[in-house]
């Protein structure tokens, strides 16, 4: 559909909007100043209804509550006068038995609606001598303490008082709803008692509450009713001038939709046209500049576009080549270091007093890591795994550093403690990037099995004894080649016994971490060299590598480097 076309539609949809927009607009204002209107009305005769409603509820409580504390009084005096013929002190459980007194300290209190409360007495110490609920009576009302804090203040205060009234909540059975309930107190004459006459005082007054709430209705819904049909006429005459408006509404927006969309679609069909000859090659395109402020600001921005596309083209093809270099140079970096890595299996085929296998794994283009492997006299065969610090190209050039040095200076120095010292010293010379390399050497013994090694604050060597243990050994506490000079480093030996395999290497293997960033571990790593024991140590190199790439996703964080030498 064309923009044209659009415009248009977009003007009758705006206007058709509008227009019942206006229309909805003004029923919504007409029901709104009717609802106002009808619930003033309402509030006011709410207001009237309420008033007369507190007004009744005030007399009839006050009336409510006269009338119990005259109960409870009525109550006292004829208990008072029947216990005067009884000799104190009383014999409580002859009292509860007793089934005039039962009858008269239990009477219901009645009020318009029916019964609305009960009497019961309870003596100064809070002991229940009768009460409608036998479940109670017999029982200290102090064990309600907690549970009706309220109750109990006033049942406390009647103690040392003649006459206490107040009100409390109170549930009358499991699953109730909590009520307001009214109590008033009077001692009997000359006796430990007290009576106590408790109603629901609410009950007093529903009647009335009844008839002044049908009465409110009854008005509201006259009122309401009156609304309402002055509310529809209203809404008929909005109805007729909603009609006309809309009508003149849409005329004139057929007509500045029309003149509007000409003006816009023009200068967008001439961008269409010129954006399209950029698409297919031809930057130098301009378009002419007319039309809103917008599209003449739009026009000049696509005329500097071809300009712009040409240099970014030009400079594109400049960065395309650079980073083809750089890409050819670090592929040739790559290939050089993998040039200095052993990469000959078996190495010394004519030996077969050992079997040897080693690799680097790096996690970038190149590695820090590295391993060596040379005779330095015919019984004699040293094995060497580093790990620089840092990654890609700066950890490779020091481990091509590191790796060349160590191979001159061991070649040469059997004694470990001075030839690790010797490449320290060197190392640690003008050194302003602070890098280092630790270090694992080992002189093995082909015939005896005898290490003498030297660890430069590498991982432990591991010994995979033929039952499928794994043995650590080689912590020597000496640091880091490259980082301090003029250490004195220390050396250790150990045997590896027929059978039992070497094996060398780096963190990368121990700390690298599954996409949740949980780690390989050591435990993890024994696990393999334990249940994979019997196989060959190029077998063995192949099978840690690839769990370790499975548990890593694909996303390697460091090197990983490994180097197995089986006993024969």
């Amino acid at each position: 559909m064309k923009i044209r076309t659009l415009l248009i539609l977009s003007y009758l949809t705006i206007i058709f909007g509008l227009g019942g927009g206006f229309y909805f607009f003004i029923r919504i204002i007409n029901k709104e100043l009717t609802t106002h209107n009808i619930k003033a009305a309402s509030t006011g005769i709410h207001e009237i209804a309420s008033n007369n409603y507190n007004l009744s509820k005030k007399v009839l409580t006050e009336i409510g509550q006269a009338v119990v504390a005259i109960k409870a009084n009525a109550v006292a005096y004829r208990l008072a006068d029947i216990l005067e013929e009884i000799p104190q002190p009383y014999n409580y459980p002859e009292l509860m038995s007793n089934v005039k007194l039962s009858a008269i300290a239990t009477a219901s209190v009645y009020s318009y609606g029916g019964e609305s409360g009960y009497i019961d007495v309870y003596d100064t110490n809070g002991f229940s001598v009768w009460h409608p609920n036998k479940q109670i009576q017999g029982k200290n009302y102090k064990f309600w303490e907690k549970k009706y804090p309220e109750m109990w203040v006033l049942t406390k205060e009647s103690f040392t008082k003649s006459f206490v009234t107040g009100y409390y909540t109170f549930v009358a059975k499991a699953g109730a709803k909590k009520r307001r309930k009214f109590m008033a107190t009077v001692h009997i004459t000359n006796t430990p008692f007290v009576v106590c006459a408790s109603v629901y005082i609410n009950d007093y007054f529903l009647p009335v509450q009844k008839l002044i709430r049908d009465s409110e209705i009854e008005i509201r819904d006259k009122a309401y009713s009156e609304m309402l049909n002055a509310a529809q006429n209203n809404e008929d005459k909005v109805k007729k001038i909603g009609a006309v408006v809309f009508l003149i509404l849409s005329i004139i927006g057929v007509i500045a939709g029309l003149w509007f969309a000409r003006t816009i679609s023009s200068p967008i069909r001439d961008l269409s046209k010129a954006v399209q000859k950029i698409a297919n090659g031809d930057f130098s395109i301009k378009v002419k500049q007319k039309g809103p402020p917008e599209i003449v600001q739009l026009a000049a921005s696509f005329n500097t576009l071809g300009d712009e596309l040409t240099d970014y083209m030009d400079n594109l093809k400049k960065e395309v080549a650079v980073r083809e270099t750089y890409q050819r140079e670090i592929d040739i970096a790559r290939e050089i270091q993998q040039s200095l890595l052993p990469r000959t299996f078996p190495p010394f085929p004519e030996h077969n007093e050992f079997s040897l296998y080693a690799g680097v794994q790096p996690a970038k283009e190149v590695a820090g890591d590295f391993f060596d492997f040379f005779f330095v006299d015919e019984d004699t065969l040293t094995l060497i795994v580093g790990d620089v610090s840092g990654k890609s190209v700066p950890a490779a050039m020091f481990m091509v550093l590191s790796r060349t040095l160590l191979r001159t200076i061991c070649s040469h120095e059997k004694d470990l403690a001075k030839a690790i010292g010797y490449a320290n010293n060197i190392l640690c010379e003008d050194n302003d990037t602070c890098m280092f390399v630790t270090l694992f050497v080992a002189n093995f013994n082909i015939k005896t099995g005898v290490i003498n090694y030297c660890n430069a604050g590498h991982n432990e060597a591991c010994n995979l004894i033929a039952n499928a243990d794994v043995e650590q050994f080689g912590i020597t506490g000496s640091p880091a080649l490259g980082a301090i000079p003029n250490v004195v480093f220390d050396t250790g030996t150990y045997k590896l016994e027929t059978g039992n395999k070497l094996v060398l290497y780096t963190d990368g293997v121990t700390e690298a971490h599954s996409p949740e960033k949980e780690l390989f571990g050591e435990e993890r790593f024994f696990e393999i060299l334990k249940r994979e024991a019997d196989k060959s140590p190029e077998e063995l190199y192949d099978i840690i590598i690839k769990e370790l790439n499975d548990f890593q996703a694909g996303e390697n964080f460091d090197d990983v480097t490994l180097l197995i030498l089986e006993r024969k």
